[in-house]
């Protein structure tokens, strides 16, 4: 069985469809997207969760969409037992390492 290529006609218009297709998806997921950060604006304590570094629209979005309203939470405890994942804690920006002291103790 020999394969034919197809003619250049078919070829132009298969690459034809596919740059249509490519720009309608791009149009429809430019306008999803603004929908969901107009969404996103309403909720109130949003800034903070896309004040996080490394954190974007996308991953904010899904989280919400996951979770839910965080409000309803009392501390990060309980957002770490429904994902049942432990939550990374940073130290508090007022303890620095002194000379001398590995465990950010103030010496006197």
């Amino acid at each position: 069985m020999e394969i034919r290529k197809a003619p250049r006609s078919a070829r132009k218009e298969i690459r034809n469809l596919l740059n249509d297709y490519t720009e309608i998806y791009k149009s429809r997921m430019d306008e999803l997207m603004e929908e969901i950060e107009e969404l996103l604006s309403e909720i109130p304590y949003i800034d903070k969760l896309m004040g996080i570094c490394g954190i974007g629209i996308k991953t904010v979005s899904c989280f919400i969409a996951e979770v839910g309203d965080i409000e309803r939470f009392d501390n990060p405890k309980q957002v770490q037992k429904l994902a049942d994942m432990p939550l990374l804690q940073t130290a508090p920006e007022n303890i620095t390492e002194k000379a001398g002291s590995a465990t950010g103790e103030e010496s006197d």
